[in-house]
């Protein structure tokens, strides 16, 4: 007679249930959450939290290693990179691309240009030129050195990996770029889970996309990572202006990013205000600025009440409605001041996808 003849009905079927698991899904009770919890502090003021990604995403040869040495060197030394406050913490950058001494120098240049120290108790790398890298190994490789470093004292809260391409491919139409964006995403996933660690990751994305949209790599690892990340920054290109550049941001948990116009003078960016009135590169572009320009001025408290509606609104017939995707109606929604008639009315999310509004 086997063992689970001994077993009551309710054990066996825990029993076979727990041999049958393939995920660690666990059901949890509302009744546990009367309050919101606490979110993870921000990392980077605005733009990230510990334990979430930042996909950095420009056109080649655009300064996006630099720009990333500033913000590891920023967060090493708890100073603003580009203006925004950062958490003093272990950081450390992983160089695939660049020869060690050239690294080395180039972060010299950077400090420099930035007023940073180029050697700090708190800034870490490792250079690692060569092919393609597996992203499964290279993960699992990673997170045993970040334990043991962690044992000895040193416990890293930002990995920077710069360039990403080394472990999914180039892009492209190519399937088993996914995968590799796959295997890295669950690693990283994997490493986060031992302290709260933050990874920013750099992507080329070419300039000649008609839109320059690394969301539009919809077919390959690029875009895989991009919907993965909770922060995506891009370097758009600026007409008629060859190291002139707008920094657009899309943030999963925080209020719109404010563009920003920077023109790269080797080794840094700098703030430009005078390219804010320089339109994107390429007509399509152009466009698509425009058209974002004027979502941004929508009243959306003067389309809800166009709607009138007497019920919760679907997102999709609210982002419509403003000539929004439903990404950007969310935010919309998320970011929207009281009613101006009735100040104790607000948007709010509510479950199926829908908007409402009700009094707080």
């Amino acid at each position: 007679m086997g063992q689970d003849a001994f077993l009551s009905v309710e054990d066996a079927i825990k029993n076979k249930l727990a041999k049958d698991s393939s995920y660690d899904l666990k059901i949890e009770e509302s009744l546990q959450y009367p309050h919101p919890p606490e979110l993870p502090a921000n990392l980077i003021g605005g733009v990230l939290r510990f334990g979430h990604k930042l996909l950095l995403a420009g056109p080649p040869d655009s300064g996006k290693t630099s720009l990333l040495m500033a913000l590891g060197l920023a967060v090493s030394q708890g100073k603003p990179w580009l203006g925004l406050s950062t958490a003093s913490v272990h950081v450390l950058f992983i160089n695939l691309e660049m020869q060690a001494t050239s690294f080395i120098q180039r972060l010299h240049q950077v400090a420099q240009a930035t007023g940073l120290s180029p050697s700090d108790m708190h800034f870490h790398f490792i250079n690692h030129r060569g092919g393609y890298l597996d992203p499964s190994k290279f993960t699992d490789e990673l997170r045993q050195l970040i334990v043991k470093s962690k044992l000895d004292g040193i416990e890293f809260k930002l990995v920077i990996i710069d360039p990403v391409y080394k472990l999914i491919g180039m892009g492209g139409t190519d399937e088993s770029s996914n995968l590799r964006a796959s295997r890295l995403i669950s690693g990283l996933g994997d490493i986060a889970e031992v302290g709260d660690v933050a990874f920013a990751l750099v992507v080329d994305v070419a300039n000649d996309h008609p839109n320059f949209q690394v969301t539009h790599e919809i077919e390959n690892g690029i875009g895989q990572l991009a919907r993965d990340a909770d922060s995506l920054l891009t370097l758009w290109p600026l007409e008629r202006h060859e190291f002139g550049f707008r920094l657009k941001g899309q943030m999963r948990e925080f209020e719109a990013f404010r563009p920003m116009s920077l023109s790269f003078v080797f080794p840094m960016f700098q703030s430009d205000p005078d390219l804010d009135r320089v339109t994107l590169l390429g007509s399509a572009v152009t466009e698509a600025e425009s058209a974002e320009d004027a979502r941004a001025d929508v009243n959306i408290w003067k389309v809800w009440e166009k709607l009138n509606p007497q019920e919760p609104v679907a997102l999709d017939i609210l982002a419509k409605t403003m000539n929004m995707t439903p990404f950007e109606a969310r935010q919309k929604v998320m970011q929207a001041p009281p009613n101006p008639h009735n100040p104790k009315l607000k948007l709010r999310l509510a479950a199926g996808n829908k908007i409402k509004a009700e009094e707080e």
